[in-house]
């Protein structure tokens, strides 16, 4: 080959070796900045697990079917069993069967409209059964192609020793039997209905 040609081609073997490098190098940067960002995502996730498992209430993470896919720690101690006999069980089995058409009904209700409810509950616990009150709460989590429900589990009073525990208590127990309360002289009293 003549001589001139022979730079030639040098010249251009060595401007495509400088794009290639370029271009490592930029894809190298860009895995890099993905790796960054899993990190920072799988970051995001193990905190987002320990503050699930470690939250001061009872948690329950359900699907669509009422299925439950998650419990914490607190929820297990609910329970009186471990997290994993929890997992894919019907979330009502864990509840008596006074409550339990109730909390199905509050459950349907929430993933068809999206709105929180209140549901009072008695769970059946190994030792005994325990009453509380469940938040349920309709969420939609990234790459699940159906919303799920949360529920969260409250003392179903607040404590006597609260402020206005007990005196509280007595007033909301009186009113959700439908006999309103009065103060007579300090005490209460439940006003009688006029008998028919």
């Amino acid at each position: 080959m003549p001589e001139a040609d022979l730079r030639a081609t040098l010249d251009a073997a060595l401007t495509e070796l400088e794009l290639a490098v370029t271009a490592l190098r930029t894809l190298g940067a860009d895995q890099g900045a993905e790796q960054g960002g899993s990190n920072a995502a799988e970051n995001e996730r193990r905190v987002l697990r320990t503050v699930f498992q470690d939250a001061p209430v009872p948690l329950f993470l359900l699907d669509r079917n009422t299925s439950v896919r998650r419990v914490n720690r607190q929820a297990a101690e609910l329970l009186g069993t471990s997290s994993g006999y929890v997992s894919g069980k019907q979330f009502t089995a864990f509840c008596d069967l006074a409550t339990r058409a109730a909390v199905r009904s509050q459950l349907a209700a929430v993933v068809r409209t999206g709105r929180r409810r209140r549901v009072p509950v008695r769970f059946l616990g190994r030792e005994r059964p325990v009453d509380a009150v469940v938040t349920l709460a309709r969420v939609w989590i990234r790459g699940e192609p159906d919303p799920m429900v949360v529920v969260a589990a409250g003392a179903a009073r607040p404590p006597a020793d609260a402020p206005g525990g007990s005196e509280a208590n007595a007033g909301a127990e009186t009113a959700g039997r439908g006999a309103p309360a009065k103060r007579d002289g300090g005490k209460r009293s439940a006003a009688r209905r006029p008998e028919a």
